[in-house]
């Protein structure tokens, strides 16, 4: 599970940050070298220790103390994808806390949230389970910080802070912290931790729905499965050549592009998995066929053109080395 990493979600409150300090993000991804098409993949990840760098650098180029509070801050529900969903349909803030620590490894393995209650309150702990990733205080402050943001936006209610702790030395320079809690962190602590009243866990979420709950815990519970199982490239591969079908015919450039991966090692791991680039590729136009064969609005020349075939001629024979019937003999047979 250590390879497992960070969700890329994790770098646009970065992003975002970076932006509204007048930052000019080419130049953020020229001093660090960041890829920034992997934004552009949702389920894309990076490690522990890039992530770390990633938010070092950003507070270095804004000369910002607090940056790490502040992009915390800048993390919205929905910026955290499938686990978003989920939270905001928890019941209360309680439930959401327990979805957060169970789902927690599609957004962040290495980083743990668990909650201890004593009395009239409740502390929320942040803690860095692998210690050889040895995180920065801008990672720490930024996970708290976007734990008490999230908190308010899906109550909708104002979240008074009682206590913040930081394990680490006091900063150089810690003035936008107040700003956020409304009381100033203790450093040198024991551990990383928000301390709230503990009926702030029973806080209803606004728009809270149990039935959308159940649809969207199947799809984490699916997601967090094949990143604690893996999944075969092939799969993958398959998933997006679907998507890609759409625009055009994909190509073993493209799929190599999209993978960020050589075209070589990409036939070789394919290789590995028994398989071709190209027949995954007609696996898939085989499987759409079917699915479009089976609404009567489509014409056997829409099939076609669908799947990207000069000619429906080119098409038929496909078609009839995968089922042994041509379209119109296989529609018809559906049809009785």
């Amino acid at each position: 599970m250590s390879d497992i990493g960070l969700s890329i979600k994790l770098v646009y409150p970065i992003v975002k940050t970076l932006s509204a300090q007048g930052i000019e993000l080419a130049r953020f991804y020229s001093v660090t070298g960041f890829d920034e098409r992997l934004l552009q993949d949702p389920e894309a990840r990076i490690s522990e220790l890039e992530y770390d760098r990633l938010l070092n650098s950003a507070a270095e180029l804004t000369d910002d103390e607090s940056f790490g509070v502040r992009q915390g801050m800048a993390l919205e529900i929905f910026d955290l994808g499938i686990l978003g969903y989920v939270l905001v349909h928890s019941g209360t803030i309680r439930e959401a806390l327990a979805s957060y620590q169970r789902y927690n490894v599609v957004l962040c393995n290495g980083i743990d949230v668990t909650t201890k209650e004593s009395g009239e309150e409740a502390d929320i702990l942040v803690t860095f389970p692998n210690p050889a990733s040895n995180p920065s205080r801008h990672c720490a402050e930024g996970v708290a910080s976007s734990l008490f943001h999230l908190f308010s936006k899906l109550s909708g209610r104002s979240v008074p802070v009682r206590a913040v702790e930081f394990v680490y030395p006091e900063p150089g320079e810690y003035g936008g912290h107040a700003s956020v809690w409304g009381v100033m962190p203790k450093f040198g602590g024991e551990s990383n931790l928000i301390r709230v009243s503990r009926e702030m866990l029973d806080f209803p979420i606004m728009y809270a729905d149990a039935k959308l709950l159940q649809a969207f815990e199947e799809d984490v519970k699916d997601v967090r499965s094949r990143l604690l199982y893996g999944r075969a490239l092939s799969d993958r591969l398959a998933e997006w050549m679907v998507s890609a079908m759409a625009s055009a015919l994909p190509s073993l450039a493209e799929a190599s592009k999209r993978f960020h991966v050589g075209t070589r090692t990409l036939q070789a791991k394919l290789k590995g998995e028994g398989t071709t680039f190209n027949e995954i590729l007609s696996r898939v136009r085989m499987e759409l066929a079917i699915k479009y064969l089976g609404n009567r609005q489509y014409s056997v020349g829409d099939v076609a053109y669908l799947l990207h075939y000069s000619e429906p001629s080119a098409f038929q024979n496909a078609f009839k080395k995968w089922k042994g019937e041509t379209a119109g003999q296989y529609r018809l047979r559906l049809a009785k």
